[in-house]
């Protein structure tokens, strides 16, 4: 499988505070436009959309607080796993 790396970004927001706002599946979809959410369904730890005819579901499949999120496709046609790492600026390696 291709690994794919983003490149690191710095976000003004203390750790536990994105770690709450990623992992709150229903209030990431409450922020969105409302033309844009109408396709996108919650359900506790699990998120599905449908965009041009597919429809991706994924969940929650760890939580390392305040640290890592990472996401993993149910149904999807394609599989994936998207990572997001959370680390105090000074740990951070440029």
């Amino acid at each position: 499988m291709a690994e794919i790396k983003s490149k690191t970004v710095v976000v003004e927001q203390s750790q536990m505070t994105l770690f709450t706002m990623f992992t709150n599946l229903e209030g990431l979809v409450a922020a969105l436009p409302e033309d844009k959410r109408k396709d996108i369904k919650v359900d506790g730890d699990t998120i599905s959309a449908t965009y041009a005819g597919f429809t991706i579901t994924c969940r929650i499949s760890e939580k390392i607080p305040w640290s890592k999120i990472s996401l993993q496709d149910v149904d999807a046609p394609f599989h994936f796993t998207l990572s997001v790492h959370m680390e105090p600026e000074s740990l951070i390696t440029r």
